[in-house]
């Protein structure tokens, strides 16, 4: 899987166009529009958006019309919106799942999206379903907030494992 974030849409359609030429799904990293944002939005399997994306494309402040305006346009595999303290919301053959964050004692938001898109990138190599893959992406983000820094309290597998375990979550389907 190709990841990109869309900030150099002239070389992310290349990159993307190879991508699919050979056979490797595309995930892009969506935070703003640019100029060449529209035409890379094809070459895209799995989109993750954050919510002034969203807004910022559909033209209206409506979370649930704007997912169905996007998805309809474009039709990715997976289109998930993260919407930082109140959580993410997907959108994937016409459901929408809704995905809480987890409540943790922040002090750092520096880094939590781009943790979250490694962690949504590591569950769909692993194969497991969408909210799965928004669960413990979340629960990556929010470990990650409890530290200063990017990098600093980036959680392994296992601390996330045992995190959400922890708070009760079937830890099962994580395997």
């Amino acid at each position: 899987i190709l990841l990109i974030d869309g900030f150099i849409p002239v070389e992310d359609i290349k990159a993307a166009k190879f991508a699919h030429e050979n056979g490797i799904k595309v995930m892009l990293d969506a935070n703003i529009i640019l100029e060449g944002t529209k035409e890379l939005l094809p070459y895209i399997d799995y989109l993750v958006t954050s919510k002034a994306f969203l807004f910022e494309y559909s033209g209206v402040g409506d979370i649930n019309f704007s997912l169905q305006k996007l998805y309809n346009d474009f039709k990715p595999e997976l289109l998930v919106t993260t919407l930082g303290e109140k959580g993410s919301i997907g959108f994937v053959d016409s459901e929408v799942i809704y995905v809480d964050c987890f409540k943790v004692n922040v002090v750092d938001t520096t880094g939590a999206g781009d943790v979250y898109h490694g962690a949504f990138l590591f569950g769909i190599l692993k194969g497991w379903d969408v909210r799965d893959i928004m669960v413990f992406s979340s629960a990556v983000s929010a470990l990650k907030c409890q530290s200063y820094g990017g990098r600093a309290g980036i959680p392994d597998y296992k601390t996330t494992i045992n995190f959400l375990k922890e708070i009760g979550v079937e830890i099962e389907k994580f395997k």
